[in-house]
């Protein structure tokens, strides 16, 4: 029977039990292991928050070239200074949609970084709370009883070992 790799504490039993002499080094690498599982099962979210800020600083940037092509547009395509003012009149509208669409998109990166960074923290300390509860549940209650009952199997096999001797 597979112990299913989503659930750590059968993993981890199943690991403990294969040993053929367990110490605390197993104990301590499991831990590293899980917090090791955990923390790359958040790499993808981590990775898409930080990249919400850097699309919204991208969009600015697009926003700002856009508006200062228009204005650039505006001053080039008049021959004369009595049409600059004309020009700049027709194209005012285009330059601030873009200044307002680069600034639209820094407000929104950041309107959506900061929640979803609150939630994902929110995510990381749960499942660390639970990684703690699986360490305590498996120091006071399922180790213990396992090395006593192991160390009963072993003073059960010691004395038939010494029983068969002295016939």
């Amino acid at each position: 029977n597979k112990v299913p790799n989503d659930n750590l504490l059968l993993t981890r039993l199943k690991l403990y039990l294969g040993q053929k002499h367990p110490s605390s080094d197993v104990d301590e690498a499991f831990g590293i292991t899980e917090r090791e599982y955990m923390r790359g099962s958040f790499s993808l979210s981590r990775f898409m928050v930080w990249a919400i800020p850097i699309l919204g600083f991208i969009g600015t940037v697009w926003g700002i070239s856009n508006g200062i092509a228009h204005f650039s547009d505006a001053m080039t395509s008049t021959s004369s200074v009595t049409d600059v003012s004309s020009m700049l009149k027709d194209n005012l509208p285009l330059v601030t949609n873009s200044l307002a669409t680069a600034f639209d998109t820094t407000l929104l990166a950041l309107l959506l970084s900061v929640p979803l960074m609150m939630m994902m923290i929110w995510l990381e300390k749960r499942e660390e709370a639970y990684l703690i509860q699986l360490d305590q549940q498996w120091f006071h209650e399922i180790k213990p009883r396992l090395e006593y009952e192991v160390g009963g199997l072993a003073r059960g096999a010691n004395a038939v070992a010494a029983d068969g001797t002295n016939m």
